[in-house]
C-alpha cells in the first residue's frame, strides 16, 4: 500500500491539483479544462480526508491499462470533477434518439431521465455496485431507442442515458462502480441535472 500511494495516489493528486489550479486561474477561452470541468467532487477537495480512498477506488475500477497517469486523469476526468451543465447540453445534441420508448410506450428524453432518476433516488440499501447493478440492468431494459449516430437500435437504452448523465457520455468504468465511487449524493445530483437538461431541451424544441 505505501508503494501504491507513493507511485500512484500522490502523483494523481498532484496532477488533479495542477489541473484545478489552472482551471481556476485561466479563462475558459484559453484553457480547455476551464470549459469542460466543473468543481472537484467533494471527496477530491484538498481539505477532504477521503481523497486517498477516492483515488484508490478510481484506480481499482479503471478498465484500461495505465501508461501515463496524466492520461488516466484526463480519460476519467468526471470521476474527479463534476460535469458542467453546458457540457451535458452539448453532448445531448450529439445524439438525437428516435422512436424512444419507456416501458414500451412512446416517451421523451426528459421522461426517460426522470424515470431513471426516480429509480435510484429511492434506494434504501447500501449504495454499492453489488446493490446497484441489478437495478441498473432492470432500468436499462425499460428504455429503447434508435440511435441516429450509430444507426442501431438500443434495446438497453437506459445505459446510454445513464452514461451521459454520470460521465458526460464518456467511455469509462462500469456504471455500478462509477455510482459507488461518486456516492449517492453526487450520483443523484448528476441524474437531477441531466433530467433538467433533457426536460429543458424537450420543452425548447429543436
Amino acid at each position: 500500500m505505501p508503494l501504491l500511494v507513493e507511485n500512484f495516489v500522490e502523483p494523481i493528486r498532484t496532477i488533479v491539483q495542477g489541473i484545478e489550479s489552472t482551471r481556476l486561474e485561466e479563462p475558459s477561452d484559453t484553457n480547455t479544462n476551464s470549459r469542460i470541468l466543473g468543481e472537484l467532487v467533494p471527496s477530491m477537495n484538498p481539505a477532504h480526508e477521503s481523497f486517498e480512498g477516492h483515488i484508490l477506488k478510481a484506480l481499482r475500477v479503471n478498465r484500461t491499462p495505465i501508461s501515463r497517469l496524466e492520461d488516466f486523469v484526463q480519460q476519467n476526468r468526471y470521476l474527479f470533477w463534476t460535469i458542467p451543465q453546458h457540457v451535458l447540453e452539448e453532448r445531448l445534441d450529439d445524439t438525437r434518439p428516435e422512436n424512444l420508448t419507456l416501458e414500451s410506450k412512446p416517451a421523451t428524453t426528459g421522461e426517460a431521465m426522470m424515470f431513471l432518476e426516480s429509480k435510484f433516488k429511492n434506494i434504501r440499501e447500501p449504495w454499492t455496485a453489488n446493490n446497484l447493478n441489478p437495478l441498473l440492468k432492470e432500468a436499462a431494459r425499460c428504455i429503447t431507442f434508435y440511435d441516429t449516430t450509430s444507426s442501431r437500435s438500443q434495446d438497453n437504452g437506459g445505459y446510454n442515458f445513464l452514461r451521459w448523465a454520470l460521465l458526460g457520455r464518456d467511455h469509462g468504468p462500469a456504471l455500478g462502480d462509477v455510482m459507488e465511487l461518486l456516492g449517492k449524493e453526487e450520483s443523484i445530483r448528476r441524474l437531477e441535472l441531466a433530467s433538467k437538461v433533457a426536460n429543458d431541451r424537450d420543452g425548447g424544441g429543436d
